[in-house]
């Protein structure tokens, strides 16, 4: 009689054994391909603002990191091809002339000034500075 027991409560743990597998799988699947955006071009920590609003989202992406460094779009540019790597992409864009600025919170004031100086001379209408929401 004992057999017979151990043997019906091993039958039922096999049964969940391809479904823990199935489960770990997609898990795997899921972590490897859900990546959903790439990561940006340079590493970049944006200041923290007092007041949270919804993210406007423009056209334009321009990262400046700690050092000064930019990047539009995903690439890496000298400042004196900002002008017209900025000027190519807003006549392709075509639906408004905003830029986002995500630069890092440890970047000095007067280069960040002297790169929005930049973009309002290659023709960015508006300016939008990211920062992180909630810093008290």
């Amino acid at each position: 009689m004992k057999l017979r027991h151990i043997q019906r409560i091993r039958d039922e743990e096999a049964g969940i054994i391809p479904l823990i597998n199935v489960v770990f799988l997609l898990l795997i699947f899921f972590m490897i391909a859900g990546q959903l955006s790439s990561p940006d071009a340079l590493v970049v920590d944006p200041p923290s603002s007092r007041e949270a609003g919804p993210a406007r989202k423009g056209p334009l992406t321009l990262l400046i990191d700690r050092q000064g460094r930019l990047a539009l779009e995903g690439s890496t540019l000298e400042e004196a091809q900002l002008a017209s790597a900025l000027g190519q992409r807003l006549s392709e864009e075509g639906a408004g002339t905003t830029v986002r600025i995500k630069a890092d919170a440890r970047l000095e004031a007067g280069r960040l000034i002297e790169v929005m100086d930049r973009l309002r001379e290659a023709g960015a209408e508006e300016l939008l500075l990211l920062t992180t929401g909630g810093g008290g």
